[in-house]
C-alpha cells in the first residue's frame, strides 16, 4: 500500500513536470517563431537594400586616386575581397562560432530545422564589432529583435553585422578593414552576447 501511494505521488509529479515541459516547449516554439520572422524580415530588408544599391547607387570609389575609373576601383575592391576569402579577419577580437552557415537541426527541438544565412559568433560583453574589409556603409537598420544591423558593400560583395547595441558608422561612410562598426548587443534575459 505504501509503495502504491509512493507510485501515485511520483505519477502526479511526473504529470506536473510533463505539463511544465509542454509549456516550456510552447514558449520556446513561440520565441523561435518570432525570431525566425525577425530574421526573415532582416533578410528581406537586406535583399531590398542590396538590390537598390546595385541598381541605383553610383559606383563606390574608395581609392584616394580621384582620377581612377570607378569600374577599376570596384573591380580592384571586389578582386581583393575575393582573393582574401578564408583570410579575412574576424569581426570581433574574441569569439567562437555558435551557428554555422546553412541548414541545421535546432539544438533543443530536434524536429525543427533552422536556416542560417550567416555565422553566429558568441563573444564577451562589451565586445566591439569591426569591419572585415574596406568598403562603404550601404545602410543601417534597427529592429527590437535583431537590434542594429550594418550592411557594408565591398565592391560586388556585401557583409552584414547584426545584433549590435550601438553603431559607430552611418550610411554612406567609407570604412577601412578592422574599423569599429559598433558594440555587440548582450541579451540580458539569456546572458548571451552574439
Amino acid at each position: 500500500e505504501q509503495q502504491r501511494l509512493t507510485l501515485k505521488v511520483e505519477e502526479e509529479q511526473q504529470g506536473i513536470m510533463h505539463k511544465k515541459l509542454k509549456k516550456k516547449e510552447q514558449y520556446l516554439k513561440s520565441k523561435l517563431s518570432k525570431k525566425k520572422q525577425a530574421i526573415e524580415e532582416l533578410d528581406r530588408q537586406i535583399r531590398a537594400i542590396i538590390e537598390k544599391v546595385t541598381a541605383d547607387e553610383a559606383p563606390i570609389i574608395v581609392s584616394p586616386n580621384k582620377n581612377a575609373s570607378p569600374a577599376v576601383d570596384i573591380a580592384r575592391l571586389s578582386g581583393n575581397f575575393e582573393k582574401n576569402r578564408g583570410k579575412l579577419p574576424w569581426p570581433v577580437d574574441n569569439g567562437i562560432i555558435t551557428g554555422k552557415f546553412g541548414k541545421q537541426q535546432h539544438p533543443v527541438l530536434k524536429h525543427i530545422t533552422l536556416t542560417n544565412n550567416g555565422l553566429d559568433i558568441a563573444t564577451r560583453k562589451g565586445e566591439t564589432a569591426r569591419a572585415l574589409f574596406e568598403g562603404k556603409v550601404s545602410n543601417t537598420l534597427y529592429s527590437p529583435t535583431f537590434q542594429w544591423a550594418v550592411i557594408v558593400k565591398h565592391g560586388e560583395y556585401f557583409t552584414v553585422y547584426s545584433n549590435l547595441e550601438e553603431v559607430q558608422v552611418s550610411k554612406g561612410d567609407d570604412i577601412t578593414t578592422r574599423q569599429m562598426i559598433g558594440t555587440v548587443y548582450t541579451d540580458k534575459d539569456e546572458s548571451k552576447t552574439e
